[in-house]
């Protein structure tokens, strides 16, 4: 009944498979069906899929009927739409949709493996041991997890736990490969079960696995634990312990490193490094480590005085009042400071601490004092109805530190008074006519 409801579907996988050999065999041969270059065909994933679609489609039909619509009644009387070939029917139809042409073609060539199962399964509610059935026993194109080959031998460290957790099993699942395990960073043999060089056992792991740690960066040719302690042997930049186990870093900065003036040694695990002084130090003389404390022979550079306390500081330059001229005030930074303008609105003959209006020690015209010692705010000359301008019929508009004069349209100021425009002359009608006459003629 399969066969004959599902024949059309799977025949057009069936001639999708076709065209495909029919295309492998016009390129060129090795072996039959196989193309020189191409990647080996997993012949396990269709069954995967198919096995992972019939899942997915189990659960989507349940609760269904067989079309009557009562699924209860159907049962009471003996017609169990949950176990039916119906069923069976709708969920293969679904299982590998349109696109997938292998999943189809492997659907095809294994509808009695179906059916087979379908319906001498132990547990008519589930869909528990399809992968095995079909994928391992009958179609033999797959194998159980932490398995391989066509034998579907264990894996090297056992099923469980293949490659002993730290690595991974060529093949592992399929038909193909040969069981070999590909090792993680640091683990080596033939089931992983080592730590390779440079890693060291870790006493913290179980009997059953082994955990392996990276060396120290100071070991040479591996080591027996963590730390430099347990070195066998020292890279560059170490040496052999003074107590005689495992190495020590040598500090190339106790020597006379090869640093510039300007610069400081600063030692690091089997190297270091010169580092720029602090911008407090004497660029001549230089210093002896990180921070203003270090500058050598108390000698700071322009701008800074030393102190015990503190080394090298800033000195603040703007505490000296004449260091700005007036109308500019002084910003300090580390080691100088600078100057700069003052505002529009302070009187330049009394200056200012900042940049802004209220940092004013006085005001120009058209600005008055905020307070009574600094700070200026602008005078709104045409506020509270007030006209400055020299005609009532002008309009007042305020601006910074002053104000506009402006006439209404389409009056213009002419002596600073709003006046109508002249409009322009007619000329009288014999002239314009007389102009036309000589205009005719001269055509």
């Amino acid at each position: 009944l399969l066969q004959s409801k599902m024949a059309p579907k799977y025949r057009e996988g069936i001639r999708w498979s076709t065209g495909v050999m029919a295309v492998i065999f016009t390129v060129g041969i090795v072996k039959p069906g196989i193309v020189l270059g191409a990647k080996k065909e997993d012949k396990c994933q269709p069954c995967k899929d198919l096995v992972s679609g019939f899942e997915r489609e189990y659960k989507n039909t349940e609760g269904r009927s067989s079309g009557a619509g009562n699924t209860a009644w159907e049962e009471s009387r003996g017609i169990k739409y949950s176990t039916s070939e119906q069923r069976l029917f709708e969920i293969l139809e679904a299982a590998c949709g349109s696109s997938n042409h292998k999943c189809n073609s492997f659907l095809e060539s294994n509808e009695e493996n179906m059916e087979s199962w379908w319906f001498s399964r132990t547990d008519k509610k589930s869909d528990k041991g399809l992968f095995d059935h079909l994928c391992v026993v009958k179609a033999k194109v797959c194998c159980q997890d932490g398995h391989f080959g066509k034998t579907c031998k264990a894996c090297p460290g056992g099923a469980k736990s293949p490659c002993n957790g730290h690595g991974t099993c060529k093949g592992v699942g399929t038909r193909d490969g040969s069981g070999k395990c590909k090792c993680d960073e640091g683990y080596k043999g033939k089931s992983c079960s080592k730590c390779d060089k440079d890693y060291y056992a870790s006493s913290s792991a179980s009997a059953e696995s082994i955990e392996c740690k990276k060396c120290d960066d100071g070991c040479k040719d591996g080591c027996s634990g963590p730390g430099l302690e347990f070195c066998n042997a020292c890279k560059d930049g170490f040496k052999k312990s003074e107590e005689g186990k495992g190495c020590e870093d040598v500090n190339e900065c106790d020597g006379t490193p090869d640093c510039d003036v300007g610069t400081y040694c600063l030692n690091s695990p089997g190297n270091y490094t010169c580092e720029e002084c602090d911008e407090s130090c004497n660029p001549d003389h230089g210093c002896t480590g990180a921070g203003s404390k270090a500058c050598s022979q108390s000698s700071c550079a322009d701008g800074y005085t030393y102190t015990e306390a503190d080394g090298c500081s800033d000195v603040n330059e703007c505490l000296n009042e004449t260091h700005c001229p007036v109308g500019q005030y002084c910003v300090n930074k580390p080691g100088s400071a600078s100057c700069h303008v003052c505002s529009n609105a302070c009187d330049a003959d009394k200056g200012c601490v900042n940049g802004t209006l209220e940092g004013c020690l006085g005001c120009k015209s058209g600005y008055e004092a905020i307070m009574e010692e600094k700070g200026c705010k602008d005078v709104d000359e045409c506020a509270n109805g007030a006209n400055p301008c020299s005609d009532p019929g002008m309009t007042c508009r305020n601006t910074r530190g002053s104000f506009e004069c402006n006439c209404i349209p389409p009056k213009q100021i002419t002596d600073g008074k709003c006046i109508e425009p002249t409009p322009p002359e007619t000329p009288p009608a014999e002239t314009l006519s007389t102009e036309n006459t000589q205009g005719k003629d001269e055509l």
